[in-house]
């Protein structure tokens, strides 16, 4: 998680506080990071201050992006006042590599031209290190305090996953392997299609639980399926429950997981923060759900 401010004033950032309209703050946040934080109290004050902040411009500006963090913040009826410091040893980032990671920042469409606050549910030092935008050593390289921000979505304890249901399959990961998990209907069937030959132009092999048959159980191949992938690859779509059982298992397995979907009111509620395609399962809308979801699966591929 981390906060953007984002402001097209060119000047607004050269250490100055900087004053936001109060209607502007957490603009383009998903609805349950704004109820969480919208009351600006003492406790989520804190939790903001350890977040990272990506301090950037509107596209207009042309200005580069820096890291830094927010030291305090100071609120009146109408307006906040950030006070906000520039980590030191990490490079700017350029307008263009900045707005080339829109899906990945989760920056959507008009907010790059948009004055404002946001809190974006992403792995913010991910990211970049899978963009080569910065590398893991200037990270491991910062003092302790700014690291800390960057802790939030580092590795635990490992985890030890001892299922009852389930065998652990002896194969690895397979860097090459994506599945999808989509409901067993044949008007899925080209949404597949499509996704696969997505897959294929960046090198990977797109399998679905029809094309595994290595076990006696199916539901063993499913899960085999999904321990072997680098990622998987959810459409919500009519809010069918194998799939949503399916996102489970990838998610304590620790696969990130791309969701998809037809109608935004099939994502299950506790996805719901968490950035989705809406697509149209005709040849155009399938054109536009690989435009979509093909720069993420080049950095999931890469990371």
């Amino acid at each position: 998680m981390f906060n953007l401010l984002m402001s097209g004033n060119d000047e607004a950032f050269r250490g100055e506080p900087w004053t936001l309209e109060r209607n502007r703050v957490f603009e383009y946040t998903s609805d349950a990071n704004a109820a969480r934080f919208r009351d600006l109290t003492p406790e989520t004050l804190e939790e903001l201050y350890r977040l990272p902040s990506l301090i950037a411009y509107e596209r207009q500006c042309n200005q580069a992006a820096r890291l830094g963090k927010i030291d305090r913040i100071r609120i009146r009826q109408a307006e906040i006042r950030i006070e906000y410091s520039i980590i030191p040893g990490l490079p700017e980032i350029p307008s263009e590599q900045l707005f080339g990671l829109e899906w990945e920042l989760d920056i959507q469409g008009f907010e790059q031209n948009r004055t404002h606050w946001a809190i974006k549910d992403v792995d913010l030092r991910a990211e970049l290190i899978a963009s080569n935008i910065i590398q893991e050593a200037q990270f491991q390289g910062l003092p302790a305090q700014f690291q800390a921000l960057f802790m939030e979505n580092q590795p635990g304890p490992e985890l030890h996953v001892q299922p009852s249901v389930f065998r652990i399959p002896d194969a690895a990961q397979e860097p090459s392997i994506v599945s999808v998990m989509i409901p067993f209907d044949a008007a899925f069937n080209p949404v597949f299609e499509a996704i696969q030959n997505a897959g294929q132009q960046i090198g990977l092999r797109v399998l679905n639980a029809n094309q595994v048959w290595e076990e006696t159980e199916i539901i063993q191949d499913i899960f085999s399926l999904i321990y072997r992938s680098k990622f998987v690859i959810c459409d919500f779509s009519q809010r069918n429950p194998n799939v949503f059982y399916e996102a489970g298992i990838a998610h304590t397995l620790g696969r990130p997981v791309i969701p998809v979907v037809q109608n935004a009111a099939h994502i299950p509620f506790d996805l719901q923060h968490h950035r989705h395609v809406i697509y149209l399962n005709n040849a155009e809308g399938r054109d536009r759900l690989i435009e979509e979801i093909l720069p993420r699966m080049r950095s999931l591929a890469a990371g």
